[in-house]
């Protein structure tokens, strides 16, 4: 059977809602704002999703049923490590792995913020359930405001998750935050390696995200999925 990746586009944060001098600091009632929003939006999405699934009489809920879908991207910047928590629910409910940008974070080893996002990779088996794996994921190029905010390049390594769909072999996902994308020495490691590539942005110019994902697609000769923020 095809693939099925859902994109989820969340409001907030916002751009504006991170603070410059300190890209690592939220106040108790934007943190409950956030949370509240990211619930909202798993919801929402969730009950979306199980309506197109019962109207394609997708089986749910059982013993052996397929996932409603196999994968969920989330925007650059979208969740706070301390939300994940709703993420984990969210991939429970669908039985979906997800990929999600995370709000900055503090890099133990650069003593400084960067970038990541974070899969959350289900494995399920008779008898002994399902485990999730976090994978993190780091970013290798800031936008110009994020270097204005000390955020630092961070991309040790780079995923690859193996699904066990497809019609020969295994269906291959890889998957970038915004300006990443745009390394075609990555795309171009990526083009016999992958097989579908997820971006996760959160950028204004949305037409040059739209044509860089479109020549994407001919360049690494695979789908290429963009999330950026619902703000945009």
């Amino acid at each position: 059977r095809p693939l099925r990746v859902a994109i989820v586009q969340t409001m907030r944060p916002k751009l504006n809602e991170f603070d410059a001098k300190d890209p690592l600091h939220w106040t108790a009632s934007a943190m409950a704002q956030h949370r509240r929003h990211l619930a909202e939006v798993c919801r929402l999405a969730s009950q979306k999703l199980r309506a197109w699934a019962t109207a394609k009489n997708l089986v749910l809920d059982g013993d052996g049923d397929e996932p409603v879908v196999d994968v969920i991207l989330f925007p650059e910047l979208a969740v706070h490590p301390e939300h994940v928590s709703l993420l984990r629910r969210f991939s429970d409910k669908l039985r979906a792995n997800i990929f999600a940008g995370l709000t900055f974070v503090e890099s133990p080893r650069l003593r400084a913020p960067v970038n990541k996002g974070l899969w959350l990779v289900r494995t399920e088996s008779p008898g002994y359930g399902r485990s999730i794996q976090y994978i993190w994921q780091g970013k290798q190029h800031p936008m110009k405001l994020e270097r204005e905010m000390g955020i630092k390049p961070h991309r040790p390594h780079l995923t690859l998750v193996e699904l066990p769909i497809g019609a020969a072999t295994r269906t291959r996902l890889a998957a970038a935050i915004c300006y990443d994308a745009t390394d075609l020495d990555l795309v171009a490691d990526l083009r016999d390696r992958s097989d579908v590539f997820l971006v996760a942005a959160l950028n204004k110019d949305v037409q040059t995200f739209d044509n860089m994902v479109a020549a994407l697609h001919f360049h690494m000769y695979q789908p290429v999925i963009l999330a950026n923020s619902g703000e945009f």
